[in-house]
């Protein structure tokens, strides 16, 4: 029935709220409405498995999720937040919620394990399509940050290189600058931390590759005013290279 099928949204802005109420408070109480909301997603991923979503309404709604939320998925969910999200992107909005809070209570293997679902609908920068570049990039840079935080640097490599090809395909040069940054901190990680472990002959290529299309972007955006991001741009591939 309809009521059956409208409980995994009523179950998602309970558990939306849950985290933002989270966010206003601290210590033990701010912990434990973290965990409440991290089990409401878990309960909108079922409720959605087992009944499905509404049809997204024609006339818009006020909208529950912020920008910041909403770019997690595609280009265009800032305005399907207010109408209502399809099922696919109901699933992927509960995914993304339970990483970042298994993130933020401290549990990496659990926001990497969430996160990499999300991922797996984005098998190679080729097969994102144009309304997906925007929330996928956004995707492969969290993931980026996950494998290097847990001192899987390898993995973080290849993931800063996926984002920076879809921030390419975007002509974001600022995301893209920051994405090369990081591959190239990942680089050097790898040849510190790891002796025995050296990059590849293709790894290497597509760092230069992705720095050549990078420099080409940042002369065709002259008006780029911040000259310090450039500066440690310029100087963290200049360290990497010798």
């Amino acid at each position: 029935t309809d009521n059956f099928v409208s409980l995994s949204r009523n179950r998602r802005s309970v558990a939306y709220n849950t985290y933002q109420l989270a966010n206003s408070v601290t210590g033990d109480l701010h912990t434990q409405l973290l965990k409440k909301s991290s089990d409401g997603f878990k309960q909108v991923l079922s409720l959605i498995e087992q009944y499905g979503v509404p049809a997204p309404a024609e006339k818009e709604k006020q909208a529950l999720l912020d920008i910041s939320v909403s770019t997690s998925l595609d280009k265009t969910s800032v305005t399907r937040a207010a109408k209502g999200f399809s099922e696919s992107q109901e699933k992927r909005l509960a995914e993304t919620f339970i990483s970042r809070i298994q993130l933020e209570l401290g549990n990496l293997k659990l926001s990497r394990h969430e996160l990499k679902k999300q991922l797996k609908d984005y098998p190679s920068p080729e097969k994102v399509s144009k309304k997906d570049l925007y929330g996928a990039s956004l995707l492969y840079h969290r993931a980026g940050l996950l494998e290097n935080g847990v001192g899987n640097f390898v993995d973080a490599y290849k993931e800063f290189a996926f984002s920076a090809q879809l921030c390419l395909k975007l002509k974001n040069p600022m995301s893209t600058v920051l994405n090369i940054k990081n591959m190239a901190s990942a680089g050097q990680q790898i040849l510190d931390s790891q002796p025995d472990l050296q990059l590849s002959a293709d790894q290497i290529k597509r760092l230069q590759q992705l720095d050549k299309q990078t420099e080409d972007l940042l002369s065709d955006n002259s008006d780029i005013n911040s000259l310090t991001t450039l500066m440690q741009y310029h100087n963290r591939l200049g360290i990497f290279y010798f």
